[in-house]
């Protein structure tokens, strides 16, 4: 029988240093999603010099089977962080926690001063991810930020609306997470993520529409359907969110009392759904320029932010023809159908536990996947 599981730990710099199977080790816990940083649990039996086997940024690569072969789980690689030893009167082991490769992202600030062409900017928000990783992290940093040597960039899709932003000393993943939701805003999904494309080498990719393959309400005959009644589905909770949602923002920009730049923007039709029902948000955007386009762009951000919506989520169950890891996988957009509504939804949320249960006596598998959909009322 197989082995549900190979694992590849590298050294940083990309040597190969083990390879795991099943009977390796004790227990494997990861957790990923759409835009964040994922993270993983690796706990193997105390035979290894762990002070100077396991260093930081040590990467490992979770290869799963899925029935006919393996396949590179999430198309991701993870880094090592933090390597402790534990010790009880019941058990001695070691654990390794990792951090997904996004967390490349996270080690960058947008270190460019304000109102500067790196800074402040009007293009396709999926081109601006692009760029603002290449100015921070790739071949138009200075050479001590430069990770281009491992990291390659996607070529341009300019496939996304044109925004204007401005995001003078901010963390980078912060930055490109508003982005993401200002394209989503204006009518496209948007997402990235850094992929291993092979060894130890990456990519930086931007994705519009889904994350991974189209089988939604569009996709003609590559459409999934999902239905509570076909057994696909389990913690299914969907509804219509007012009650935290705003409908006229204001955007304060440069100047001070009467002087001061503001920008506004409203839902006239929520406004008027009720009496009294008009909802005032305010942000301060006087960090950024106060030109018409930032100012205005700041204000429709902050309103799409904070709109009434109707949300669905779901948990994702194997069936017979439909399995994880072979008919769909992490990103895929699939649809999700009630008596009220067809909505697009994507599976952007992975849990995985993989664990010896003492009843079987061997590995078993737990897995959590997670759907959402969410669509501006």
């Amino acid at each position: 029988m197989s082995d549900k599981y190979i694992l590849y730990l590298y050294d940083g710099i990309g040597d190969l240093k083990y390879i795991w199977g099943d009977n390796d080790i004790l227990s494997l816990q990861y957790a990923y999603k759409e835009k964040e940083i994922g993270r993983c649990n690796l706990v193997l039996p105390p035979i290894y010099d762990i002070y100077n086997d396991f260093d930081v940024d040590c990467i490992l690569k979770i290869y799963r089977y899925n029935g006919i072969g393996y396949y590179l789980e999430g198309e991701r690689a993870w880094l090592l962080q933090d390597p402790f030893y534990n010790s009880s009167p019941d058990q001695k082991h070691i654990e390794l926690i990792f951090d997904c490769s996004n967390t490349y992202i996270d080690r960058r600030e947008i270190a460019y001063a304000a109102e500067t062409a790196q800074t402040n900017r009007t293009e396709f928000a999926d081109d601006m991810l692009r760029n603002i990783f290449k100015q921070n992290a790739g071949t138009s940093a200075i050479a001590a930020r430069d990770l281009s040597a491992f990291i390659a960039l996607q070529a341009k899709h300019s496939a996304a609306p044109s925004i204007s932003k401005a995001f003078a000393w901010r963390n980078m993943l912060d930055v490109m997470r508003d982005i993401c939701q200002e394209s989503f805003d204006d009518g496209t999904y948007l997402v990235f993520d850094i992929v291993c494309t092979g060894g130890t080498d990456f990519e930086f990719r931007t994705y519009t529409g889904q994350r991974g393959v189209d089988h939604g309400l569009d996709s003609g005959n590559n459409k999934i359907v999902l239905r509570e009644q076909t057994g696909e589905l389990n913690n299914l909770r969907w509804g219509k969110i007012w009650s935290d949602s705003k409908n006229y923002a204001y955007a304060g920009g440069q100047g001070q009392s009467t002087a001061r730049t503001i920008a506004e923007q409203s839902i006239p039709n929520h406004i008027n759904r009720s009496r009294g029902n008009r909802r005032e948000i305010f942000t301060n955007a006087s960090r950024n320029p106060s030109s018409a386009a930032f100012l205005n762009s700041e204000a429709k951000a902050l309103l799409a932010e904070n709109r009434a919506r109707l949300i669905v989520d779901a948990e994702l169950q194997d069936r017979p023809g439909f399995v994880y890891g072979l008919d769909y996988k992490f990103g895929d957009k699939m649809v999700l159908e009630t008596e009220y509504f067809s909505l697009d939804v994507r599976l952007d949320t992975i849990s995985v536990e993989y664990i010896f249960n003492q009843e079987s006596v061997s590995m078993e598998e737990n897995l959590s996947l997670i759907l959402h959909g969410e669509l501006y009322i």
